[in-house]
């Protein structure tokens, strides 16, 4: 009635703009309350529609529920369906995550242990894992096979068997340590055979080696020589 702007007035009595020019524009206080109430119908109408999406379709996105309301023709504020959204997002709980895949390491340790020394639940998982691949149960057949040549000694009789049966499969992995047998047949049937070892002349090439490391290279010939024979063997 005095004439003041919407700025002036939302100065003088401390009020946001919009709200002093809702109060301005309204004809009556009926008006206002009766807005008031048919705007919160008007968002009620559309709480079914948010508990199924929720719930059913498990959709906790605020702006692409809010952009599926006004299609649905909602015309109130984001912030509505924002703050709406807040207990029933809490609420969803978060579906179990299906267990990793196992690594390659962790497949060629189940493959290469002894069965016996296997847990019951990593037996499980590789039965599991062998029964998808063919050629992964040929792989772990074969070399369950080689094992136990090398561990009851029978490479005499077993091991020209088996590299047929490699050969023959013709498994990738395997192929090139077949074909690196047979070049050096004799040695390998004999390693797969008799109970001797060249362990211990390993063993002693390697302290050697670490000796002469130790002294920062400088340790020539003769003094390695009566290292090695000064100490026991």
């Amino acid at each position: 009635g005095q004439g003041m702007t919407i700025t002036a007035m939302s100065q003088h009595l401390g009020l946001d703009r919009k709200t002093v020019r809702k109060y301005r524009d309204a004809d009556s206080p009926e008006s206002l309350i009766n807005g008031r109430r048919s705007r919160a119908r008007s968002f009620e109408e559309f709480v079914p529609y948010l508990r199924h999406r929720v719930r059913n379709d498990h959709v906790t996105n605020a702006v692409q529920l809010f952009a599926e309301l006004q299609a649905r023709g909602y015309r109130g504020s984001r912030r509505t369906v924002r703050r709406y959204m807040e207990p029933l997002r809490a609420a969803v709980t978060t579906p179990a995550l299906p267990p990793a895949p196992p690594t390659v390491r962790e497949v060629t340790r189940l493959i290469t242990s002894h069965p016996e020394r296997l847990t019951e639940e990593e037996t499980t998982q590789l039965k599991a894992i062998l029964a998808r691949s063919p050629q992964l149960t040929k792989l772990a057949e074969h070399m369950t096979a080689f094992a136990k040549m090398m561990m009851e000694r029978t490479g005499a009789k077993g091991l020209k068997p088996w590299l047929t049966a490699v050969l023959t499969d013709d498994i990738p992995q395997l192929r090139s340590f077949a074909r690196g047998i047979e070049r050096d047949l004799d040695a390998v049937t004999n390693g797969l055979s008799l109970p001797y070892s060249s362990g211990a002349v390993e063993g002693n090439v390697t302290r050697v080696k670490a000796l002469k490391r130790g002294r920062y290279g400088r340790a020539n010939l003769d003094l390695l020589r009566k290292i090695i024979l000064c100490s026991p063997c």
